[in-house]
């Protein structure tokens, strides 16, 4: 199992579309409107060859919060990343983590692709 990482600096993402995402001190989750904008601080690649999965951990600055968003793609696919630690469900007005078949998309969310993020 490899695993790359890199910080960064200047890399900011546009919200396209409303969603919660989790804080990484609290574990609570953190209301991000779209047209917000996410700083990327650093992120780590896992490929898990056996299941020809990769996962990313990415790790963001939002205001005063830090914000971990994990998700899971087939090693190799240019499919859109599925995230798993953020949700735009809510029920009785408190967030909803989504379901393992209907994960939020990275292109759904995000203005700018993931390779136009991350060098992947």
């Amino acid at each position: 199992m490899g695993i790359e990482t890199l910080k960064n600096s200047s890399n900011s993402l546009i919200v396209k579309n409303n969603f919660y995402a989790k804080s990484s001190g609290s574990g609570e989750f953190v209301f991000i409107p779209s047209g917000s904008s996410l700083k990327l601080v650093k992120h780590t690649i896992s490929h898990m060859p056996y299941y020809e999965l990769e996962t990313y951990s990415l790790f963001f600055d939002f205001k005063e919060d830090k914000i971990d968003i994990t998700g899971s793609r087939v090693i190799n696919s240019k499919q859109p990343l599925k995230l798993r630690s953020c949700t735009s469900e809510v029920i009785d007005n408190k967030p909803q983590t989504s379901s393992f078949n209907d994960p939020l998309l990275w292109n759904n969310v995000f203005v700018q692709s993931l390779e136009d993020v991350i060098r992947v």
